[in-house]
């Protein structure tokens, strides 16, 4: 109904419809109306001149069209885009200001300290790479039940795609230089911002220089001791260099520092199998899938695993029981494929890396793949262009 009144013009309507709905839903992600009131009298009791009430949703009210907070503000109905993070933040601190004495106020307000949306987003690295990864998890969330039943469920998946795909088109390699430049300068500016530095690292990691990566969360772990993903990040990074036991190290002191990481019990599994201890390595992907059982990296391991046990029927059981509840799982379909093409099933194993592609346009193991696929079924020109597109990738 709020929906249709937005759209007729009927705004009080709208209001209130829209209102009445977040009231009445059944998953209470939001303050309603009568938690809002509850606050406001707490406020009415206890407020006094070294007190500030933030009202945050009259700040977004009237920062987006119509008085109804909407995309201008918010990805979905409950989480804040990065210019409404940014209206709430500036509020804050416009109270936050108002609290502070007279001669700091003075020069703030000479100084002209309030610093824009974009020098936000530039003093805070927040790059076209992290919209990307925001966007990212946002589908993935959304693409999950109870969303999929949502009122503009297929409208908004295909917005964000959309979106997602101009995302990708920017951060190719030079993309992606481009936002190590602008984390150099924030880290610059911050070099004790730990945070900063551990998403500068996945940034660089990305690019592929994983001696900067991994210089970068060793600083992660000099500012935050102990800190359990700066050990599990250097794990990954020994292994994507091939240091296998140096990564089993790390892997082991993430968990100790959280024994049910699960991520960690796969990535202990990972070191194993890649050192050849495949009877030590399986037991810790079984346990990694005993604490979660959806985690579908660690059965996808397992099939891999049984693959080098010249298990083939088993390893292709676990890829597909992956991708069974996971569709869109890229490491199923490409490690499926390769099972497939070793026993020269070769249309049934074009069709995984095409799946792939669908989801990843831009994974250069699956281009090559496909490529070798199509060249040995006589498809050469199909075959060069998918060379073609890995070597540019």
């Amino acid at each position: 109904m709020g929906a249709c009144y937005a759209a007729s013009g009927n705004v009080a309507g709208a209001r209130e419809a829209f209102a009445r709905a977040r009231d009445l839903d059944t998953l209470r992600f939001r303050t309603d109306s009568r938690l809002g009131a509850v606050i406001r009298r707490v406020w009415d009791r206890h407020a006094s001149p070294e007190s500030r009430f933030l009202d945050s949703e009259s700040v977004l009210t009237n920062a987006c069209e119509m008085g109804i907070p909407g995309t201008e503000c918010l990805w979905d109905h409950v989480h804040f885009n990065f210019k409404g993070n940014y209206l709430v933040a500036r509020a804050l601190a416009d109270q936050v200001v108002s609290l502070l004495p007279e001669s700091d106020r003075s020069m703030s307000a000479t100084n002209n300290i309030e610093l824009s949306e974009e020098q936000c987003a530039e003093r805070l690295a927040f790059t076209d790479w992290d919209r990307r990864l925001v966007l990212q998890e946002m589908i993935r969330r959304v693409e999950q039940p109870p969303f999929t039943a949502q009122l503009g469920h297929e409208r908004r998946l295909q917005a964000w795609s959309g979106a997602l795909a101009a995302l990708r088109g920017k951060t190719g390699r030079d993309g992606l230089e481009r936002a190590a430049q602008v984390y150099r300068a924030a880290v610059a500016r911050r070099p004790d911002d730990w945070i900063l530095r551990q998403r500068f690292g996945s940034v660089l990691e990305e690019i592929g220089d994983y001696p900067a990566a991994e210089a970068e969360w060793k600083k992660v772990l000099d500012l935050v001791p102990g800190y359990y993903e700066a050990f599990f990040k250097l794990g990954d990074l020994c292994a994507r260099t091939s240091r296998f036991a140096e990564a089993l190290d790390f892997y082991q002191q993430t968990l100790l520092a959280r024994p049910n990481s699960y991520e960690a019990m796969n990535g202990v599994g990972l070191a194993l199998m890649e050192q050849r201890k495949l009877d030590e390595a399986a037991p810790w992907f079984e346990r990694a899938l005993f604490v979660h059982p959806a985690f579908s990296q660690a059965r996808v391991n397992l099939g891999l695993l049984e693959s080098r046990r010249g298990n083939p029927a088993r390893a292709e059981a676990h890829f597909r029981s992956v991708l069974s509840t996971d569709s869109n799982n890229v490491a199923a379909h490409i490690d499926l494929g390769n099972l497939l093409a070793a026993q020269r099933k070769n249309v049934e194993a074009s069709e995984q890396y095409l799946a792939a592609l669908q989801v990843q346009p831009g994974d250069s193991t699956a281009h090559f793949s496909l490529a070798n696929c199509l060249d040995t079924l006589g498809r050469t020109n199909e075959a060069l262009a998918h060379y073609q597109e890995a070597i540019k990738l």
